[in-house]
């Protein structure tokens, strides 16, 4: 990720799909999502089976892809708005004690705003683009 000159550009790890995404997850059976230890790239054919399929990649992968900060309707006060929300409910859900395997964590939004906090919420989002502007 170069970006000489410029601050450090950090990964969403909950994004639409879109060009450059790669698949962070898999939802399991149990709603959260498998958080995959080297994100996959996407390609043609990926979306061209989807499309067959009439599969809505949202609704069984959870995507990265660079922050887009401000352009977001997440961004809040100068920071990524999902992590309140999750950390405000973060005693209702059941926390391993162990970090999970990653491999974005060096550069995920939500790790840079609340560093292990974020990975222990992180598995029970979803991405929900239903109101996406």
């Amino acid at each position: 990720m170069e970006n000489k000159g410029k601050s450090k550009l950090f990964l969403c790890p909950s994004s639409a799909v879109s060009e450059g995404s790669r698949i962070l997850g898999v939802k399991q059976q149990d709603g959260t999502i498998g958080i995959l230890p080297i994100p996959i790239k996407l390609n043609h054919d990926f979306n061209q089976n989807c499309i067959s399929q009439n599969i809505n990649p949202i609704e069984h992968f959870r995507f990265v892809n660079n922050c887009i900060d401000s352009k977001c309707r997440q961004w809040i006060n100068n920071k990524c708005s999902i992590t309140a929300k999750a950390l405000s409910v973060l005693n209702m859900i059941p926390i391993e004690e162990h970090l999970p395997k990653c491999g974005i964590r060096s550069d995920c939004r939500w790790y840079k705003q609340e560093r292990a906090s974020a990975c222990k919420f992180c598995k029970y989002i979803i991405t929900d683009m239903s109101n996406a502007i």
